[in-house]
């Protein structure tokens, strides 16, 4: 049995048991309404005033001189670090 839920936007969630975890219809988890890192598998935070910090960079949200940073959620060629001061940094 699919169990079916609605998330806090009213967005289909279905109940995987395979996974046994809620995900949308195209199969992206859900874990409080926050998407999941494909790297460390932890869902994003709100932490030191950093709307949706991927769990895994959440230390760098506490830096000065830090505008964003991503992890690339397991796709390496898309992770980065933006600095302040305009200067981008792709992680390889």
């Amino acid at each position: 049995m699919t169990v079916r839920s609605r998330d806090d936007d009213g967005n289909v969630i279905i109940w995987n048991d395979e996974h046994k975890r809620y995900e949308y219809p195209d199969g992206t988890p859900h874990i409080n309404g926050k998407e999941i890192c494909e790297r460390c598998g932890k869902p994003r935070l709100d932490i030191n005033g950093v709307v949706d910090c991927d769990f895994c960079l959440q230390g760098l949200s506490s830096c000065d001189f830090i505008d964003y940073a991503c992890c690339g959620h397991g796709d390496d060629s898309l992770a980065y670090i933006s600095l302040k001061d305009g200067r981008r940094f792709v992680l390889e």
